[in-house]
């Protein structure tokens, strides 16, 4: 009984965070990057999470300028096994060096 209820709040989790993602993932669409994050929020808080969510995630924090945020969701996706996320973050580190000269 408690394995088949265990299972059902897997279930439900996995669904709220898929349904949270897919609005953050709106939010992208529209270049809402707050919305993007507050919703990818919510959606990992659910306990399930993609790699290349963490990827974008780094994505959006870069295009606000939040290069450490960028480099910690970056860390993540590489963690996760999204490789592609190694190059970006090499990337997001020269960015940041161009963008704290040029302030």
């Amino acid at each position: 009984m408690y394995a088949r209820a265990e299972y059902a709040r897997q279930m439900s989790n996995k669904a709220n965070c898929e349904k949270y993602q897919a609005l953050a993932y709106e939010r992208l669409q529209v270049l809402d990057y707050n919305g993007f994050i507050y919703y990818s929020d919510y959606a990992l808080s659910f306990g399930w999470h993609t790699d290349k969510l963490y990827y974008d995630r780094g994505q959006t924090y870069e295009k606000l300028h939040e290069y450490r945020k960028a480099k910690k969701e970056y860390k993540k996706a590489i963690k996760a096994g999204y490789y592609p996320a190694t190059q970006a973050l090499e990337q997001c580190k020269e960015n940041y060096k161009r963008w704290k000269k040029n302030r």
